[in-house]
């Protein structure tokens, strides 16, 4: 047994990890014991949130717990006990927000597929996910040497293209809480609806991208037909 506060409105599992999201109360991460037969607080998010969805993301031996709320964005939580931020181990840190500007009403996780038929075969899982504007999306998880290239390009895209009404995409996907909250400084999710209009691009622009992230086109293209390939899920 467990008291979850208010008004839990999403309850998700992962071997005995369990994810609740609470209206008003934002996340609590459960371990539910076998002997004994009970369920064991870990840690919760402190801040207000009021969550709409939740769901894990798996990346291999990193656990993830996503949340959207109802300022249409999306957070990445983690429980890390050793990190001195977390009081002991009982807050959950935040490590990445992304403003969606659509309201998830569902979220669904499922195993990526290999890449290539000589791809390793590894335990990663993304997040499908769909909106009450009838829009669908994907949160995946990312090796670091390919976050840290698309990363790059993303940036480099930012200024390099033209975007609808002169508008910045960068300060749109900011995070908005409704409330001041510590914000988290490191943007770790990436805007794959503007990455991938490198593949749109003529190929001397192309080139000269991949010149200044000190990469090649070549490599940028597979890497963005890897992920494709990996989330090809219908």
């Amino acid at each position: 047994f467990f008291d979850a506060q208010i008004y839990v409105v999403s309850i998700n599992s992962v071997k005995n990890f369990i994810l609740l999201g609470d209206m008003y109360k934002s996340i609590y991460f459960l371990r539910w014991k076998e002997d004994g037969r009970s369920l064991t607080l870990l840690a919760k998010d402190y801040h207000h949130l009021s969550v709409t969805t939740t769901e894990f993301l798996v990346n291999n031996q990193a656990l993830s717990l996503v949340v959207s709320d109802e300022d249409r964005n999306i957070q990445m939580f983690q429980f890390s006990p050793q990190s001195v931020e977390s009081r002991g181990g009982q807050m959950l840190l935040a490590r990445a927000d992304f403003h969606l500007g659509a309201l998830i009403n569902k979220q669904l996780r499922l195993k990526t597929l290999p890449a290539w038929p000589s791809t390793p075969s590894s335990s990663q899982h993304s997040c499908l996910f769909g909106t009450l504007d009838g829009g669908i999306g994907l949160i995946c998880p990312l090796d670091e040497h390919v976050f840290r290239r698309l990363s790059n390009l993303y940036h480099r895209l930012v200024m390099a293209l033209p975007h609808n009404c002169g508008l910045n995409p960068k300060s749109f996907r900011m995070f908005q809480p409704r409330k001041k909250v510590p914000q988290n400084q490191k943007k770790l999710i990436i805007d794959g609806e503007l990455v991938w209009r490198y593949l749109s691009l003529d190929v001397p622009l192309q080139a000269e991208l991949a010149r200044l992230l000190g990469t090649s086109p070549t490599h940028i293209i597979n890497n963005l037909l890897q992920i494709e390939a990996a989330n090809n899920f219908f």
